[in-house]
């Protein structure tokens, strides 16, 4: 699944880097630019497929955690 969506957004624009991560307990996709998270996405799943794709792009809500991954609210 994150192999997919890092091939999917492999033209997110320069200087934007991408790496898996863990937001809220699952799997997901955040984009960094000049070192700060600017986006997140989180695929949510059913019966072991992707049936959406949560994007969250508020700044209020982009805060990492000490685990380095994303937590939100």
């Amino acid at each position: 699944m994150a192999r997919y969506l890092v091939g999917s957004l492999s033209t997110a624009g320069e200087g934007v880097r991408l790496s898996a991560t863990e937001v809220n307990g699952a799997l997901g996709l955040l984009a960094r630019a000049g070192g700060k998270p600017v986006g997140v996405l989180v695929p949510e799943t059913s019966n072991g497929r992707i049936s959406g794709i949560r994007i969250i792009a508020n700044p209020d809500k982009l805060r990492l955690s000490h685990s380095g991954g994303l937590s939100g609210s």
